[in-house]
């Protein structure tokens, strides 16, 4: 599934564009003869990274550093506002102090003592498991030895407001051993310790039960697979299965029945990059909003949303992109660029070599997402691509190349004037990557929204792009099966409509029939995506809704089910199918138009009334019952559809925007 949104493919404003210019212009005609007479990737890559004028560009760490100054600058306002009272604000001020805080060997004292004043302000909040992850980031972070029995406490106190009781009995007991490293006067320190074996005292004296665990998390929950886990495909429901043609590829059809609502895919990406405009507000790893920040150790550019999101990125790719964070922003890369690199900064080297020999081989067993060879594979339509295209996407190829070098991906700095045998493979792969995103990448999206379960003047709002494997095998239609929404950058797609056996499963690569006419789709499909689209909407010519006069309705045939156009101006209800022969009686269907029409206006009352799950149910059986009767396009079947998708994006990631005079 390609990129929706043009801008996640273009260029931004930087030095790559003029450099890639000057560079072509500079080649000679048996430069360019030979650089046309190439094959492979590997080999142009090669090509290019010989140039004198590509090897003559120095490389240098760009990238937005710690500064001590206004760490501290900002961790006295947020304490100043403690005093106050002032508990949001001042926790905004050590997020602040925690994002510019230097970090050595690991740890940050400064980083430390914010976090544990920001587990004070939750604390004093009621938010008591966001509390417990604050202070563990403070132990972790090297919080003072001698004030340790503070946090600590507060721990075992917000377990005890959690009835998390087991738990906080042992964090009062490691309250007790904390003391003895405490700076206390003799009082201060009876004091403390009197305090804490009060609480002890309370776990020998009453009996209690602990509450159920409930998992931390800020991802919307994921929702199970319909009918269980394909076999084969274990991203997608039983209910899909995966057909290949010369003519079309690898594309999803349905296995067993599909009905509105079923969740066909739930897939984690492959690789995921948050575009560059969300560092502040997402975390850099899952692209979840952010509530209480986790910096990174070395750059003040990004931000996680917890520790193992931080150890995640920091384990893989942000240790390689890290330090040229910026140099790849002020380069113009595009998002689906940024993306294509970390297809590979998300491997070692290691893992990449050995992955090799199994590129061009069909994939034994089931096929995994998390599997290289699965992205490798994806259509990159090199085939089609002229040099005069390929070259300059050979050059970011080369660029992103020398980057991985200059940061030691390979091992060390060396930038040698001809690539050795890693090298080559690795800026192949890139290149393969820069052409077979666009045709394979989605968008991560949030919904924002102006109030709780407010659906009016809600939009998508896209933070990021992914590679989903599975759900790149799904081909287009301009009247899509799926809806796609999102729990951080895990992609969840559930059906909209009722789809038969061995029908198509089909998403959507940008024009909607409903919203784009015919030539508006074909022409865009054709020069984007370079493919005919064949789907029942173009091929039928419908109506997009501003076309729609619902004159002529296409009622089913009772007998074999093919469609009966009938003009609403007819007089009689007896109409004879031109496929079977068979008379059909339309009074049935006619009735059923009433009732859902009545049903699509109560499922709509709810979901203006904030009603949303009871509205959804209404919908989607009523998209249901007009499934019995009736073939698309129909005004209200298509509306009725639309309502249900905005319902389900809002169990994805979501955004109540604040209102603002």
């Amino acid at each position: 599934m390609p990129l929706e949104r043009p801008e996640l493919d273009e260029e931004r404003a930087g030095f790559f564009r003029p450099f890639s210019q000057s560079v072509m212009r500079s080649l000679s005609a048996d430069q360019w003869t030979g650089f046309c007479a190439l094959s492979s990737d590997e080999q142009r890559v090669a090509f290019v990274y010989e140039l004198p004028e590509v090897r003559q560009v120095a490389l240098q760490h760009v990238y937005k550093e710690k500064d001590e100054t206004e760490a501290r600058a900002r961790k006295d306002e947020g304490n100043k506002l403690f005093s106050e009272g002032n508990y949001p604000a001042a926790m905004r001020c050590y997020s602040q102090a925690m994002a510019k805080a230097p970090y050595k060997d690991g740890v940050s004292e400064l980083v430390a003592v914010c976090a544990a004043n920001r587990s004070a302000c939750l604390y004093h909040t009621g938010k008591h498991q966001r509390c417990l992850a604050d202070i563990e980031l403070a132990l972790l972070s090297g919080y003072p030895t001698a004030l340790r029995y503070k946090v600590l406490d507060r721990r075992a106190r917000s377990l005890m407001a959690l009835r998390r009781f087991t738990e906080a009995k042992t964090a009062f007991q490691s309250v007790i051993k904390a003391l003895d490293d405490a700076s206390l006067g003799d009082g201060k320190q009876m004091h403390w310790q009197k305090e804490v074996q009060k609480m002890l005292a309370l776990f020998e004296k009453s009996k209690y039960t602990d509450a159920d665990p409930q998992p931390h998390s800020w991802l919307p929950p994921l929702p199970s697979l319909t009918a269980g886990a394909n076999q084969m495909y274990p991203a997608a429901s039983k209910k899909v299965a995966v057909r290949e043609t010369a003519e079309e590829g690898r594309f999803a059809v349905s296995a067993q029945p599909v009905a509105v609502g079923d969740v066909l895919v739930v897939e984690k990406p492959f690789a995921a990059v948050l575009r560059p405009e969300k560092y502040g507000t997402h975390c850099l790893h899952c692209h979840v909003r952010i509530r209480d920040c986790v910096p990174c150790t070395v750059c003040s550019g990004v931000l996680f949303c917890s520790l193992p999101c931080r150890e995640a990125a920091l384990g893989s790719y942000h240790r390689v992109e890290c330090r040229i964070q910026e140099l790849l922003y002020a380069s113009g890369m595009s998002v689906t660029c940024l993306l294509s690199l970390r297809l590979t900064t998300r491997l070692s080297v290691q893992q990449l070599l050995a992955a090799r020999p199994r590129l061009s081989q069909p994939p034994a067993g089931p096929y995994s997402g998390q599997d290289y060879g699965a992205v490798y594979r994806l259509v990159a339509h090199t085939d089609r691509r002229t040099p005069e295209t390929l070259f300059p996407l050979t050059l970011m190829a080369v660029f992103m190349l020398r980057c991985l070098q200059f940061q030691g991906y390979f091992g060390d700095e060396v930038d040698t004037a001809v690539l050795d045998d890693r090298r080559r493979f690795v800026g192949g792969l890139l290149l393969h990557h820069i052409q077979l995103v666009p045709y394979n990448a989605h968008e991560v999206a949030e919904l924002r929204m102006k109030g709780h379960n407010n659906l009016d003047g809600s939009e998508s709002v896209f933070v990021g792009a992914a590679v989903y494997p599975t759900l790149a095998l799904f081909n287009h239609s301009c009247d899509p099966g799926i809806v796609r929404y999102f729990s951080g950058n895990n992609v969840i797609a559930r059906a909209i409509k009722n789809i038969e056996k061995g029908d198509l499963i089909a998403e959507n690569y940008g024009p909607i029939f409903t919203q784009k006419p015919l030539r508006e789709r074909l022409q865009y499909l054709r020069e984007r995506y370079e493919f005919e689209c064949h789907c029942t909407p173009c091929t039928e010519m419908w109506p997009t809704f501003e076309e729609m006069d619902n004159s002529v309705l296409k009622f089913k045939c009772t007998t074999c089910k093919r469609p009966l156009p009938v003009s609403t101006e007819t007089m009689t209800p007896l109409f004879t199918c031109q496929h079977c022969g068979h008379e059909t009686n339309i009074m049935k269907a006619l009735k059923v138009l009433q009732d859902t029409d009545a049903a699509y206006r109560a499922g709509m009352r709810d979901l203006e009334t904030g009603e949303l799950t009871r509205g959804m149910q209404t919908l989607m059986s009523n998209l249901s019952r007009l499934d019995q009767c009736l073939y698309p396009p129909y005004r209200d079947y298509h509306l009725c559809q639309q309502a249900i998708r905005k319902v389900m994006l809002t169990q994805g990631n979501k955004f109540i925007a604040e209102n603002k005079p």
